[in-house]
């Protein structure tokens, strides 16, 4: 006898046959960006399932003329379509990671969690591999997490993702993490846990990110968007002993780059003065979570970047620290 998640994947399944046929539409979305839309059509019976935002709108109080297409703003057309494919049981077709992370974002704000871990799964293989997907993922991430903490479990998680009828196991962090649709609830998104564990998907790629930023420090550095992060994001990622930077100079180079770009975010002249507050001032300069001044040498720190001390502040910085009394 099948199982409730059984049930549910082979609903899906029966629906495969339905996807991309104009017979028996009942609904048409306009997808995309001003000027740059796609048409999509498809069985509101069948997308609602696995949705419960898309059954909101579609039979809810936000329910429009179906005689008029639905609107779908500012998404990327080939992420929806990937909504569209899974409601109606086919895998999702990633080709690149920015399709994966438009579809990551598109899953989240559906609430399918089947679809996100999917994407997450997808985007995971790379972020293990390149420095520069690893940041690009790190930084589109950071609104689904209400923390910069990594992800640290306790004991192996013995989570199994259900696609498509079949097991699948995901390496998100160490052998199989994700979870199957029974868990999450993606054919309707209204379990108690279902918000949690679509946070889960967030932070164990971002705990892959943050492994991969360590593993390549020099490389993420000198990345042009590393100059983009937030101070948050930016003390997250600098201040982990686990970042394996070739030496605390390089790092406080980079620093002082990311301090000139965020002056220039903040529209403040290029003063050593700002670029110190904008840091986080040398309260955070000092505490070691910008760089580990001891470890540069009195010439080091002298010749330096001039975002670390004032201009009369060539002293080493053992008796800098000492002057400001941190």
């Amino acid at each position: 006898m099948l199982n409730e998640c059984e049930k549910r994947n082979a609903e899906r399944l029966r629906y495969r046959g339905m996807y991309n046929q104009e017979r028996g539409a009942d609904v048409e979305f306009e997808v995309g960006f001003e000027g740059q839309t796609w048409r999509l059509t498809a069985h509101s019976h069948v997308v609602a399932k696995s949705s419960p935002v898309l059954k909101s709108m579609l039979s809810g109080s936000f329910q429009r003329d179906k005689s008029t297409p639905l609107p779908i703003k500012n998404t990327e057309p080939r992420a929806f379509e990937s909504l569209l494919r899974y409601c109606y049981g086919h895998p999702p077709e990633f080709k690149n990671v920015s399709t994966a992370l438009s579809t990551f974002h598109v899953a989240h704000m559906y609430l399918c969690p089947g679809l996100e871990w999917e994407a997450a799964a997808f985007l995971n293989e790379h972020v293990q591999t390149r420095p520069e997907c690893a940041l690009e993922v790190f930084l589109a991430t950071g609104f689904y997490c209400e923390t910069n903490e990594i992800f640290e479990p306790s004991a192996p998680p013995a989570y199994e993702l259900v696609i498509n009828g079949e097991s699948e196991s995901s390496s998100l962090i160490n052998g199989p993490q994700t979870l199957s649709d029974e868990q999450v609830g993606a054919s309707n998104g209204s379990t108690p846990d279902c918000k949690m564990f679509m946070g889960e998907a967030s932070r164990r790629l971002r705990h892959n990110c943050f492994q991969t930023m360590d593993q390549f420090a020099n490389e993420i550095l000198a990345l042009e968007q590393f100059e983009d992060l937030d101070l948050e994001s930016l003390l997250a990622v600098i201040s982990r002993d686990t970042f394996a930077v070739s030496s605390e100079l390089a790092l406080m180079n980079a620093v002082e780059r990311w301090a000139e770009c965020e002056c220039r975010r903040q529209k403040l002249s290029h003063t050593v003065e700002n670029m110190q507050d904008v840091v986080g001032g040398s309260g955070v300069i000092c505490s070691g979570r910008v760089a580990r001044l001891l470890l540069l040498s009195t010439q080091e720190f002298a010749e330096g970047p001039i975002g670390c001390r004032r201009p009369k502040e060539q002293a080493g910085p053992e008796i800098w620290l000492k002057r400001r009394k941190i």
